[in-house]
């Protein structure tokens, strides 16, 4: 028993994290599970945006589902390649790993600036984001997921790592309660994805208005999303191709998945 005691104590900023990684997954899965509490919006070219108002956030919770012209593969490639992100998320001018844990799981800052008139009244933001995906395939199906982290959570990553997060500098820091993403393999070429997230941009405006705007950015961003999985990038295929990245595996494992389930 001593010696389990020394491993645990040993262990303990990475048990801490995975306990606290498979809550998020949980919240996220249970709040897919079932339409009880959500509200529709928008249904429109087979995309369905969702909102809950929870007692934590002055902001909604959005959910966006429906389908994708592209297979799971080439989804995950756009999520994962987040250096990426601008060249299809809206307002997004920085996107980077400042740490890189794992294959699968990482720290990330964005920027974003607002283009005019907005700018005028709205000043830029950025955001901080602790991400990490989670093979599901015996259930048929991977989820990422991101929130940004809290001062314990940052404490903890400079005690493991040494991480110190980046200055906000002359930006208003936005925060994420969630943004969490399941793709499911309908077919070789199609995919279900869903998509539940919580974001408050801290501005100075009535929350009705910024959570009218959100509700249509969500159903924009899914739109850009399934364009960009549909036609991916010469910078998307060389990464695909390089030698050592993690798409052989996530290949195999998807190969599995078809044959298992004669797709």
């Amino acid at each position: 028993w001593a010696q389990v005691r020394q491993i645990l104590s040993d262990n303990a900023l990475l048990l801490q994290r995975v306990r606290e990684e498979a809550e998020r997954v949980l919240e996220l899965l249970s709040e897919l599970s079932t339409d009880e509490g959500w509200e529709m919006c928008r249904d429109e070219n087979n995309v369905q945006t969702l909102y809950k108002h929870k007692e934590d956030s002055p902001c909604y919770y959005l959910q966006i589902r429906g389908e994708i012209e592209a297979p799971a593969f080439e989804v995950l490639a756009v999520i994962n390649e987040i250096d990426l992100y601008t060249t299809w998320v809206t307002m997004l001018t920085h996107s980077d790993v400042i740490l890189d844990i794992s294959a699968y799981k990482r720290m990330i800052h964005m920027k974003f600036s607002m283009p005019a008139p907005v700018s005028w009244v709205i000043s830029d933001r950025d955001m901080l984001l602790y991400g990490f995906g989670v093979d599901m395939m015996e259930e048929g199906r991977l989820a990422a997921v991101s929130h940004t982290p809290s001062e314990d959570h940052l404490q903890r990553m400079k005690d493991e790592f040494g991480f110190v997060p980046p200055e906000p500098e002359n930006r208003i820091r936005m925060t994420a309660k969630v943004s969490g993403l399941v793709c499911t393999p309908i077919s070789r070429t199609r995919t279900r994805v869903q998509v539940v997230t919580n974001v408050d941009p801290k501005v100075s405006l009535p929350y009705y208005l910024i959570n009218t705007t959100t509700t249509k950015l969500a159903y924009i961003m899914f739109q850009k999303l399934n364009e960009q999985a549909m036609n991916l990038s010469a910078q998307y295929r060389e990464r695909i191709d390089a030698e050592g990245s993690i798409y052989g595996d996530v290949r195999e494992k998807l190969d599995r998945l078809f044959e298992a389930q004669r797709l």
